[in-house]
């Protein structure tokens, strides 16, 4: 997989703005839902070139999680801290 895109710059009330393209060899992500505390935690990996993505979220309660490493391990410190992620009960 690749992925490819433009960022663009520019300073606030410009109207020109230079583009810079990038393209990046992407590993397929890897998709790991589980269910913590009985709500539903979705964990998204993805490696392109030498950095390692990990996120994790839920829509209930909303949180959104994101780590990013630059070597195996530190992508594995990452992705055992995200399955730490624990969820209180509302309290009444």
């Amino acid at each position: 997989m690749t992925i490819s895109g433009t960022i663009a710059r520019g300073t606030y009330g410009s109207y020109t703005v230079p583009r810079v393209q990038y393209s990046q060899r992407c590993s397929d992500p890897i998709v790991t839902p589980l269910k913590v505390d009985g709500v539903s935690l979705v964990i998204l990996q993805i490696r392109c070139d030498i950095t390692w993505t990990t996120t994790a979220w839920s829509t209930e309660p909303a949180i959104y999680v994101q780590g990013e490493g630059h070597t195996a391990k530190a992508a594995e410190l990452i992705l055992s801290v995200m399955r730490t992620i624990r969820f209180t009960s509302p309290q009444p």
